[in-house]
């Protein structure tokens, strides 16, 4: 005769389950999420995979205490907000934080305590990344546009940090890309970046587009007229192309 099995739930599964036991540290992590940045009970269950039970122990301190927290614990807690800015400094990549905590501050923080300590970090730069990643794709015709900018970043090289700029050129319609490093981002940079563009990708664009770099423009203070100056304007005409500078902010 056949047998009626009871449908489980999630919360079943939790209930019969092996519990899973939250740290000191993690627990910490929990009650100041609720409290300064309003995070609500299923949020924090669902972002900490446990159950709902779980963390309304932890937000009543009903939680069973278990040893007395480490060192590493007790320096993850004091030093919160500073490890928080670090994290996002370090793209979120654990591994050079921890190296760098250890050079900074003589901590040497375990690898999977450090990556739960900055989980809550993580989910927050997902969500910033999904956000900048929700642009309107804006459409050309092949050879119509090649798109101008830089970006930078500090790196070290020979035990030095130095900062790094880099050229960034995108055609508009395959969205091909061309990169090239410099240590300023000059006239002269600019210029040669654009045109080591030129080379890669084997033929000229109808129009360059640029943002408002005060390396690109000439300011006429009298008459508040901003324009193209001298050294790009010549480049322009030189290879027959046509400029366009973005609006400031709503490019």
């Amino acid at each position: 005769m056949p047998t009626e099995v009871e449908p489980t739930t999630s919360n079943d599964l939790f209930k019969r389950g092996p519990k899973k036991v939250l740290d000191e540290s993690t627990r910490a992590v929990i009650k100041r999420l609720h409290e300064k940045e309003g995070k609500g009970i299923r949020e924090l269950a669902r972002d900490f995979s446990v159950s709902r039970n779980t963390i309304k122990r932890c937000l009543n301190s009903s939680y069973v205490k278990n040893r007395k927290k480490s060192p590493n614990q007790m320096f993850l807690q004091k030093h919160y907000e500073q490890i928080k800015q670090m994290y996002y400094e370090h793209e979120g990549f654990c591994i050079p934080l921890q190296r760098t905590i250890k050079e900074q501050f003589k901590f040497d923080i375990g690898l999977r305590m450090l990556e739960r300590f900055c989980q809550p970090f993580r989910k927050a730069l997902k969500n910033e990344k999904a956000q900048r990643d929700r642009a309107i794709r804006f459409e050309t015709q092949p050879g119509d546009q090649m798109q101008i900018d830089y970006g930078e970043k500090d790196l070290i090289l020979g035990a030095k940090r130095t900062r790094i700029y880099f050229f960034v050129s995108k055609l508009g319609y395959s969205r091909r890309i061309f990169a090239k490093a410099y240590l300023n981002k000059k006239e002269a940079s600019w210029l040669d970046g654009i045109e080591s563009a030129f080379y890669y990708f084997g033929g000229l664009p109808i129009t360059l587009v640029s943002d408002n770099d005060r390396s690109l423009l000439g300011v006429d203070h009298k008459e508040h007229i901003t324009t193209f100056n001298q050294g790009y304007q010549h480049f322009i005409d030189y290879y027959g192309l046509h400029a366009v500078r973005t609006r400031v902010r709503h490019p």
